[in-house]
Formats: structure tokens, C-alpha cells, sequence
């Protein structure tokens, strides 16, 4: 003989009530279904692996022109012509030098170093040293390409004219062996590319590009051209596959709602050539049906991304005695964001957001709307949000850290819930979210070390759509995956107990219930 709701109050006892019972189940689906502020967490860079450290070495390019001789054998560099004003041997007390065409080094520098050679009588070879010590300032700052030259002069009246020649890149040349379209890798190249040409600044440009998903490796070298101070970039890339799936399954879920899930996702990587990415989700038990979708593409040179997401949620609860009860929830949400990096580098990233989203959410008992909680109107809520934030990580070999801080506030738009009484949760409110990550490395066994903080402060009572959860799988350790809610980042009180209102109507509609199944059975 089944479970029935009269054997669950008799077995469960007068004490504890089967309103309360039936809250925790509403609030096991309600948990499983929706992703509050709190858990929607930045994804952490990996470590830097030493096979990565490798890849980064091959990726630079390789040193051109303009390199003196004495600072590096075997980069000879083709002498720089000298005027022949001077008869051999001679030599000329030098009064001034006077310097031009620099932008990339200041003035004053320049003519710091040159001023060990004024006052000084000197040879031609001399002449050239001073040259070639010119260049050297520039190659010491990354600027591989650029150097000095003393053009054809008289310089018997003490005067030397050296003109300043910075490199540029006259072409960048890509292949690639995938989807992506040439000219949106030159353009992420052409960021760094000067003028003048920076060895450094291409370099780091270079590997950042290597970290992208939809890149196995980068290969580049900067090859001088016939013109001087002109160089060419060549760059390969070697792309990943574009499709990928995942597959997964757990027992995260709670029983309400079946027990085990499965998880299943299909991507595909630079749809149309410009980085853009698609992919679908979902995730389903007996109780639950999880679908999502998202689409972002960057559609400018500094890597500002469009995302466009999606999520339906449908849930019941399945556990006996509770499955006759007929309690549900949909839960549906969009969203539409911009993400714009302000500061990027191999190890750091700062990204500011902003997003606009609409939520809706419905709860059923027994096949009618019904609300669980103060703030639904007949168990329907519905948000129209502006969240806007920053997000900050760093890796090294061994550690990874992120930080995000996020101001949500909820408009009086697109029907969003709205009470009169300022106690009771509605759709408008200003709520301020910080989340801290840190994972460390461990040097036994690869063990990891991660810690978590979170904290959530709110102006106004929160719909449970928005409150802050606390617990769950990834939280404090409970006997079941639900989780409790708190509009602020606060200890959840452990007595979960429904409003004498939520408890009388349970009990009329249970009662209800009750007394239709005896007739039927009388019927029988």
C-alpha cells in the first residue's frame, strides 16, 4: 500500500506539521531549479603548466634589425654608413648633438647619453659608438626594430645631426588551418604593433591570443623587409576543433526531485570566423527538466562581447508522500550583456559588465497557482533587473585568484511584481554582491586547496528568486541538496516553519484533498 497524505501526517506527527514538510519540499525544487546572484561565479583560469610556459617561449618573435654587433653575436647588423667629411684618422671636438625623430624615448634621455661625447674630440669610430650606444637605449626598451642613424653631414663646425629611425611593421601575414577569418587576428594584432614596434608589447599580445579557446598553438617571427626600420610579421595558427560536447551526471540534486541527474552540453567554437561561440545545455532527472542556451560574439578590436542567454526550468517533486500533492515550479529567465576587458595581460584580467535580465517564476499546488513564500502574487514573480560589475583574476603556476563585485537593481519594468507594503519582497531593490575565490596547488598527490567567500547586503526584502543562498552541494554540508535563503549574507535559521496563513490554506487544500479521494474510493 502507497504513501498517502494521511499516512504522511500520521507517520510525520501533529508536531512538525505537513505544511511545514510540504515547504521544505517546495523549497528542495525551488533550490534545484533556480541560480541565484550567489552562484553564478566567474570561471578561474587555469594554472600555468610548464608545457604552457614552453609554448609561450616558441611564440616569440624572432629579433631583427638594428642590433648592434657588440650586444649579441650572431645578430650582425649591416654597418651604418658614415659621412666621409672626416680625412682618416682624423679627429673633431664635438659641441652639440642634436637628435631627431624620436617619440617612443624622450629627448632628455637620449641626449643624456650623448652628452658623455660632447666636449670630447672624436674619431669616426668614435662617432659610431655614440650611434650605436643611441640604439641600445631603444633596444633596452623592447623596440628591437628602431635605431639610430648619422646620414651624410659636415660636421667640421662641431655639430652632429643622428636621426632616430623607429620601427613599424609594414604587414602582418596570417594562416591559420581553421574557421577563423584573417582579418580578425590582424586587427588583435595590430593593437600592439606600434609604431614604433615594441618586441615586448607583441609579445604579450601574442601569447593572450594563444590563451583563447579556439587556439592550440601560435607561432610567430618578425622578419626585417628591405626598407629599414620596416619589418614583417608572420604569425600560424593552429586551431582547436570547433565542436565539442559534455557529458556528466551526479547525485547533486535533491530526492524531491529524483534521485540522480544527468547533464549533457554541445558547443561549437567561432560559428562564423569572428570568436563567436554557441552552446546548449541540459540537465534532467525525474523531477526536473533544465534547459539553457547562450551565444556571445566580440565584435570590436578591444574585445568588447555581446551575450545572449537563456534558461527554462521545470520541476516537480516526485518524492513520496509528497508526489500526490502535485507541487511544481517554472522558473525562466533572459538576459542580454556586454563584457568589456579594461586591463589584460598573460596572468591578469579586469572586465566590467553590465547585463539586463528578466526573470519569471510559478509555483503550483494540486495543479493551481500557488505561493509558497510572501512576495509572489498566486505563485507567480517576475523581475526586470540592470546588474553591472567588475571581475578581476590573476594566476601564477600555483595559485589562481578571483574577485567579483556586482550592484543589481531591480526595475519597475516589463510587469515586474510590485507591492505597496514596504515589507513585503517585490521586483525593486538594490542589492550589492562580493565574491572572493582562492585555489592554491597543494605539492602531494596534486591535491588543490580552494577557499570561498560570499556576501550579499540588500536595501529591500528579496524575492526567493534573488535571495542569497547558503548551503547546497558546493556549501555548508546538509543531509539533503536544498538550500537555505536569505535576502543577506546571514546564517540561515535552521527552523523552517510556514506563516500561520501558507499553514491553514496548506492544511484546507490537503484537507480537501483528503475527503475527494474518500469519496472517490466509497465511489469504488
Amino acid at each position: 500500500m502507497g504513501w498517502s497524505v494521511a499516512n504522511g501526517l500520521r507517520c510525520f506527527g501533529p508536531r512538525h506539521g505537513i505544511a511545514t514538510l510540504v515547504l521544505l519540499a517546495i523549497g528542495d525544487v525551488s533550490s534545484a531549479q533556480n541560480v541565484r546572484p550567489g552562484e553564478e561565479r566567474p570561471k578561474l583560469p587555469e594554472f600555468q603548466t610548464d608545457a604552457e610556459r614552453a609554448r609561450q617561449r616558441e611564440t616569440l618573435p624572432k629579433v631583427p634589425s638594428f642590433q648592434p654587433e657588440v650586444t649579441e653575436p650572431g645578430t650582425a647588423l649591416p654597418r651604418i654608413e658614415l659621412p666621409q667629411t672626416l680625412p682618416g684618422g682624423a679627429r673633431v671636438r664635438l659641441r652639440e648633438v642634436r637628435i631627431s625623430g624620436n617619440t617612443a624615448i624622450a629627448s632628455e634621455r637620449l641626449q643624456e647619453i650623448a652628452s658623455h661625447y660632447v666636449g670630447q674630440e672624436l674619431s669616426l669610430a668614435e662617432i659610431e659608438q655614440l650611434r650605436d650606444d643611441l640604439t641600445r637605449a631603444y633596444l633596452r626598451e623592447g623596440y628591437v626594430t628602431s635605431g639610430a642613424v648619422v646620414p651624410p653631414q659636415d660636421v667640421t663646425d662641431g655639430v652632429l645631426d643622428v636621426q632616430i629611425v623607429e620601427g613599424r611593421l609594414g604587414e602582418i601575414e596570417v594562416k591559420t588551418d581553421g574557421r577563423f577569418r584573417e582579418s580578425y587576428l590582424r586587427s588583435r594584432l595590430a593593437q600592439s604593433a606600434g609604431p614604433p614596434v615594441d618586441v615586448n608589447e607583441l609579445r604579450e599580445r601574442l601569447l593572450i591570443l594563444q590563451q583563447d579557446d579556439r587556439i592550440r598553438s601560435i607561432q610567430a617571427e618578425l622578419v626585417p623587409t628591405e626598407q629599414r626600420g620596416e619589418s614583417l610579421l608572420r604569425v600560424a595558427v593552429e586551431e582547436k576543433s570547433g565542436l565539442f560536447l559534455t557529458v556528466a551526471g551526479n547525485n547533486y540534486t535533491t530526492p524531491a526531485l529524483g534521485e540522480g541527474t544527468g547533464e549533457i552540453g554541445l558547443g561549437y567554437r567561432n560559428v562564423t570566423g569572428l570568436g563567436d561561440a554557441i552552446f546548449a545545455e541540459y540537465d534532467g532527472s525525474e523531477g526536473l527538466n533544465d534547459v539553457s542556451g547562450s551565444y556571445d560574439i566580440p565584435f570590436t578590436v578591444w574585445d568588447t562581447r555581446l551575450e545572449l542567454a537563456g534558461r527554462g526550468t521545470w520541476g516537480e517533486i516526485v518524492e513520496k508522500p509528497f508526489d500526490d500533492l502535485g507541487i511544481k515550479s517554472r522558473i525562466q529567465s533572459y538576459a542580454v550583456s556586454l563584457h568589456q576587458p579594461i586591463f589584460r595581460t598573460v596572468s591578469s584580467l579586469v572586465e566590467l559588465y553590465v547585463r539586463g535580465e528578466y526573470r519569471r517564476s510559478e509555483s503550483f499546488l494540486l495543479g493551481d497557482p500557488f505561493s509558497f513564500s510572501i512576495g509572489p502574487e498566486r505563485g507567480k514573480a517576475k523581475l526586470a533587473l540592470l546588474r553591472g560589475g567588475v571581475l578581476w583574476t590573476r594566476r601564477t603556476g600555483d595559485q589562481v585568484w578571483a574577485v567579483r563585485g556586482q550592484v543589481t537593481g531591480g526595475i519597475d519594468a516589463l510587469g515586474a511584481t510590485r507591492h505597496s507594503e514596504h515589507d513585503v519582497p517585490d521586483g525593486r531593490y538594490i542589492a550589492g554582491l562580493l565574491q572572493l575565490q582562492w585555489i592554491a596547488r597543494l605539492p602531494w598527490f596534486g591535491l588543490q586547496l580552494l577557499a570561498r567567500a560570499d556576501g550579499q547586503l540588500a536595501d529591500d526584502p528579496l524575492l526567493g528568486i534573488e535571495q542569497f543562498s547558503i548551503g547546497g552541494r558546493h556549501r555548508q554540508r546538509r543531509s539533503r541538496g536544498g538550500r537555505a535563503a536569505r535576502p543577506r549574507a546571514a546564517p540561515p535559521d535552521r527552523r523552517l516553519a510556514p506563516g500561520p496563513s501558507a499553514r491553514s490554506v496548506l492544511r484546507r487544500r490537503i484537507r480537501q484533498e483528503q475527503q475527494s479521494r474518500c469519496i472517490r474510493r466509497r465511489c469504488e
